[in-house]
């Protein structure tokens, strides 16, 4: 993974967890039980961007290969065609696409 993802993969995975602290304020069953879900995706991403700082193996998986055999093994892992998709990485790939130096973040917020 290189820096710009996983600067991408940081800033999601901390917008996840400002997600969970507002989850975890509710008494909805629904709700607590999604924070416990994005807490588990936490501590996947956490294992990830560990492994990167580190320079230690993890495994860049994909839709078409299940990761429950990755999981019984205790292997980290992510797929690697969500970095694309992660909610914070919207405004970078605008930025990379019109090749700016700056986001033009009256622009992206306008949308």
């Amino acid at each position: 993974m290189n820096l710009r993802g996983l600067e991408y993969f940081r800033q999601d995975r901390d917008a996840l967890k400002l997600g969970v602290l507002g989850l975890e304020q509710t008494q909805s069953p629904e709700k607590r039980l999604t924070a416990t879900l994005a807490k588990a995706i936490i501590e996947n991403y956490d294992r990830i961007i560990e492994c990167a700082e580190k320079g230690k193996p993890f495994i860049a998986n994909t839709y078409g290969n299940a990761p429950e055999l990755l999981v019984a093994l205790d292997l980290p892992w992510f797929t690697i065609s969500q970095i694309p998709f992660l909610p914070m990485s919207e405004p970078h790939i605008l930025m990379i696409s019109m090749k700016q130096s700056e986001p033009d973040w009256a622009r992206i917020c306008a949308r």
